[in-house]
Parts: structure tokens; sequence; C-alpha cells
């Protein structure tokens, strides 16, 4: 039922890079233990704040977005910076109920929970 209000809503509203702002965690028995107080550090949280895409020692900034029809994603160009060095990838996000799906064009793919606030 919950489920189905989200998608309800999602379907009335267009996407955009803030729909996946939020604090984040790997969903599952990964992420517990995570530290949803710290971002970007080792066992700190993953942070997507507007075209900014923070994880553990990287950071990637997502730009021109696509929403992908049918589905309650986008795809993004990510420039991304790691220690020092710099990488562009492709980026999907996907809501989903209890957060987001991330793929990066190299094949990671992660499924990530909303910290809770």
């Amino acid at each position: 039922m919950r489920y189905l209000a989200l998608l309800a809503v999602l379907a009335a509203t267009p996407l955009s890079a803030q729909n996946f702002d939020g604090i984040y965690r790997p969903a599952g028995p990964a992420g517990e233990g995570w530290n949803c107080q710290v971002v970007g550090a080792d066992g700190g949280a993953i942070a997507i704040r507007g075209e900014l895409f923070q994880a553990v020692g990287s950071t990637c900034r997502l730009t021109n977005p696509i929403q992908i029809r049918r589905m309650e994603g986008m795809l993004f160009n990510g420039a991304c910076e790691s220690e020092g060095t710099q990488e562009n990838h492709r980026f999907f996000l996907m809501l989903t109920p209890d957060g987001v799906v991330a793929l990066r064009g190299d094949g990671a793919v992660i499924n990530l929970a909303r910290c809770p606030s």
C-alpha cells in the first residue's frame, strides 16, 4: 500500500536531481554499522545533495539529467574526483520505496537505503 502511494506521488511529478537528495547507507545487512552522521568517511554515509554524489573518498558532480520514461529514474553524466584522480562516468539513479539504486557506467551497482532521520 505504501509502495502504491509512493508510485502515485512520483507519477504525478517529474523527477529532478533534488528528488534523490538524502543521506544513505547500503541497504540490508551490508549497511548495518554504517555511521549516518558522517558523510564520505570510511564506514560513513553516502550523500546525494543537488548535483553532488558524495561517497567514501569520492565526490561526483551529476549533470545533464535525462529522465527515463516509465521508470522513476534519471541518467546523468558524472565528473568524479577520488584521491586526486578525475574520471567521467554515466550514472543512473532510480528511486525505490526505501531509498535509491545507483548504477555507474563501469558496472558498479549499489542499493541504498535512506538513513534514519
